[in-house]
């Protein structure tokens, strides 16, 4: 468990939060522990980012979790990760009935990489 520190716990319990649908529990956690994740650890950003923009999309905040979800699409391009690319995914299809402006610019950005 070398690699479970307080930020990797944060970002399992906001996981959680996400996963049983309280973003407003899920939010101010996920903020915190991305923080400090850092371009050079693309794959890890990148999912944890998609969790923050998961729950972002749950509480109704479609121009930040477009902002949040955006970064994590940019990370997942260098990443090289199944999983990273599998989650922006999820995300792609969270947008779909939401027809905001931040929505349709991510999936605008999303095409562009033909995934």
């Amino acid at each position: 468990v070398y690699w479970l520190d307080s930020d990797e716990a944060d970002i399992m319990a906001g996981r959680c939060w996400t996963e049983l649908g309280r973003p407003l529990r899920a939010v101010p956690i996920l903020y915190r522990a991305t923080a400090g994740y850092a371009a050079d650890r693309a794959r890890e950003a990148s999912l944890y980012l998609s969790w923050l923009a998961e729950a972002l999309i749950q509480a109704r905040e479609l121009d930040e979790a477009a902002t949040v979800a955006l970064r994590a699409l940019e990370l997942a391009r260098g990443s090289d990760s199944a999983r990273a690319v599998e989650r922006v995914g999820l995300l792609r299809r969270l947008f779909r009935p939401s027809q905001a402006v931040p929505a349709v610019a991510f999936e605008d950005a999303y095409r562009a990489d033909l995934w």
